[in-house]
């Protein structure tokens, strides 16, 4: 409506005016009065300043949208919805203004090498700009209601397909609660990657968590992926974040060049060592956490720390269930080869109590005798389990006071509180896990990228740094939830080592297939042949088949935005033919006199289809541009869903290019079929009776 209002009033004022020029141009052979610049160009000020103000508006607000305080409901302010047709008013005066030194310039720039025809044609727009500036502006905004027109559609109904492609993320999204197989290496997606008609597959946790700073803490989506097999299923769009899928999450991907822990010799069948208690409850343990060869985490009870003199503690390497709860699960099945990676100590009192104990000497028993694995002479490569809460509680230490004859010993002592197991790990010094996360993390935790911060996972608080941002993640939504994504294998590795008994809720399977073979009934029947359930499911082409079957979407608005663009374009090139028809026959004398001075029929020709190519060539270009523009301006209007909140992902502008064609044809064979009438007429043209005519 506002477009079609542009329209009118645009070719109301360029018709009047080309109108008044004609007539005083008629009444008198003088050039008429100059009217003062001023005069001239005080509307075109008053309107591009207005347009100028609301645009400024609508920035500062962001939204065509207000809230009220007095209610909740959201209402549309009306101001600010005169924004575009301020705007595409103001871009048909500044054409009418620039239009003619355009063509001034042009034509001074093509007069030393050009065609006699182009150099008069050039000349002629320049010299009377209205006529063929009204009508250039006529068919810019009938192109840019067309562009707009066009675009709304094809972006609604983009938008509905990737509002359920982003909810669904992948083809498939599969939940299950086999998230200890997945944690012990057994990976599902492996599993389901075997199934018939499947290309891809990957594991994915997801859980409503909070992070702690050091001020304060914050509900967040703890979204944790494998980024060398995520971005090959996952669907994600370019201006979710700066390049593809797979650079945005190279920033968190794990370094796997160091080894962690310490490999068991072959054939270990026991495991040994030498310690000495400090003043501790009677019910303290140390227990030894092992990894065997299909990555399977255990715990291997060593023995009881009673006592306050040296004593050899040794224990076959058989699960042990450490779990004081009555229904807590079977101790696993491992094989070899074992990997040792921590010792930590258990008591029932928890983090109440404090202590200290001496290692010494640590054996593994294997069919050719026993194997020295660690004598804790030095303590290079072993650090205390830190929890990221109470920094400073855990220390290891070598002695001398307290160590068998000629020996030296580690001691690791801890204080009261913290919340992960206490106790030593094999590795690589632990640092933070760089994790990614939406601006709205950064604003609500107040934070910065480079800061450090901690994410509850099954009760262990897991230190991260902020490695970057991401605007928008497939199934996340930064306007509910703030999110962070990790690195799936660094979390739950992290997790094996802290937490006493982990069970890593949440786990997800993503996949991509190779078309509609596969089904969310199939994935389930393998997730419930390994023992798990499957809570929920979603299918990527359920979801876009069940939103873009909304019949508002696909009917009312197209019949009424196509009904609209070609009542527009068929106006526009009728104004086309009339214009080019009524300046064709006022310009015969002028064309007559051309022919006498030596123009051929091809360069008459040329200087009138000079104009008409100018008009229709240079509107189509200008009001594609500007349509462009203009459906950028309203696109926040579009995204307003039926609650009043924004959709997500934000929508795309996508424009109906085979619309765009149909009304280009339009205008192409409106041209077309004038410049046949065009050439036909002047070469009939009898220069004679013309030339007495003009002289009577």
């Amino acid at each position: 409506v506002g477009a079609l209002l542009a329209v009118a009033v645009l070719t109301a004022t360029t018709l009047t005016s080309s109108w008044r020029g004609m007539v005083s141009f008629r009444s008198s052979s003088a050039r008429p009065p100059q009217t003062p610049v001023l005069h001239r160009y005080y509307i075109d000020l008053v309107v591009l300043a207005v347009m100028g103000m609301v645009w400024w508006q609508l920035q500062s607000r962001g939204s065509f949208f207000i809230q009220p305080l007095s209610g909740e409901e959201m209402k549309i302010d009306v101001t600010l919805l005169l924004g575009p047709v301020l705007g595409a008013v103001a871009a048909g005066l500044l054409l009418l203004r620039l239009f003619p030194l355009v063509m001034r310039t042009v034509g001074w720039i093509v007069e030393p090498f050009g065609p006699v025809w182009l150099v008069q044609a050039l000349h002629r727009v320049a010299r009377d700009p209205v006529p063929s500036g009204a009508i250039l502006v006529l068919v810019a905004l009938a192109t840019s209601l067309g562009v707009l027109s066009s675009a709304i559609i094809a972006t609604l109904e983009r938008s509905q397909r990737e509002q359920a492609l982003y909810e669904a993320g992948a083809d498939l999204r599969i939940r299950h609660t086999l998230g200890t197989q997945v944690a012990w290496g057994q990976s599902v997606a492996g599993a389901i990657a075997k199934v018939d008609g499947v290309l891809d597959t990957a594991d994915v946790l997801r859980l409503e968590t909070r992070a702690s700073t050091a001020t304060l803490g914050s509900q967040v989506t703890l979204f944790a992926l494998e980024p060398d097999s995520f971005p090959s299923v996952a669907w994600s769009r370019s201006d979710f974040a700066r390049g593809s899928l797979s650079q945005t999450l190279t920033p968190i991907a794990p370094d796997n060049d160091v080894p962690e822990g310490i490999p068991l010799p072959a054939g270990t069948s026991a495991l040994g060592i030498w310690v000495q208690p400090g003043r501790l409850s009677a019910d303290t343990v140390l227990i030894a956490r092992l990894q065997d060869g299909r990555g399977v985490y255990f715990d291997v009870l060593l023995g009881e720390l009673a006592g306050q003199e040296w004593h050899y503690l040794e224990a076959p390497i058989e699960p042990a269930s450490i779990s004081r709860r009555r229904r807590a699960p079977p101790p696993p099945t491992v094989g070899p080869p074992y990997t040792l990676h921590t010792l930590w100590v258990a008591t029932s009192r928890g983090g109440q109590t404090t202590g200290a104990v001496f290692l010494d000497q640590l054996q593994a028993v294997t069919p050719d005798g026993v194997v020295e694995v660690e004598t804790f002479q030095d303590i290079e490569g072993w650090q205390p389990l830190e929890d990221s809460l109470a920094a400073g509680l855990y220390s290891l230490d070598t002695s001398e006071a307290a160590a068998r004859p000629g020996r030296r010993s580690a001691v690791f002592t801890w204080g009261r509180g913290g919340q992960a197991v206490r106790g030593i790990r094999f590795g690589s010094p632990e640092s933070p896990l760089p994790v990614l996360v939406s601006p709205s993390f950064l604003e609500k935790s107040q934070v910065r990228a480079g800061e450090e911060l901690s994410v509850l996972l099954d009760g262990i608080f897991v230190p991260v740094q902020v490695a970057g941002t991401v605007g928008f993640f497939p199934t996340l939504d930064p306007r509910k939830t703030p999110f962070i994504i990790a690195d799936l294998r660094s979390m739950l590795d992290y997790v094996a080592l802290q937490a006493t008994r982990p069970t890593y809720p949440g786990l997800e399977v993503w996949v991509r297939s190779s078309g509609g073979g596969v089904s969310s009934n199939s994935l389930r029947a393998v997730i419930q042949e390994n023992g798990g359930s499957v809570p929920a499911a979603y299918e990527a082409a359920a979801l876009v088949a069940e939103r873009v079957a909304d019949p508002l979407l696909t009917a009312g608005w197209s019949g009424l935005l196509a009904l609209s663009f070609l009542s527009v374009v068929l106006v526009s090139a009728s104004g086309l033919l009339l214009y080019t028809y009524i300046d064709a026959r006022e310009r015969i004398g002028e064309f007559a006199v051309l022919r006498t001075l030596g123009f051929s029929r091809i360069q008459v020709n040329g200087v009138v289809w000079f104009n008409l190519a100018l008009t229709v060539v240079l509107g189509a270009v200008i009001g594609t541009w500007g349509g462009q523009l203009l459906g950028i301006a309203i696109l926040p209007l579009l995204e307003i869903a039926e609650g009043g909140a924004r959709v997500t992902p934000p929508m795309v502008l996508e424009n109906n290019w085979s619309a765009l064609v149909a009304a280009y044809a339009v205008l192409a064979v409106t041209a077309g079929v004038t410049v046949v009438a065009l050439a036909w007429a002047i070469g009939r043209l009898e220069l004679q009776r013309i030339l007495r005519v003009a002289e009577a």
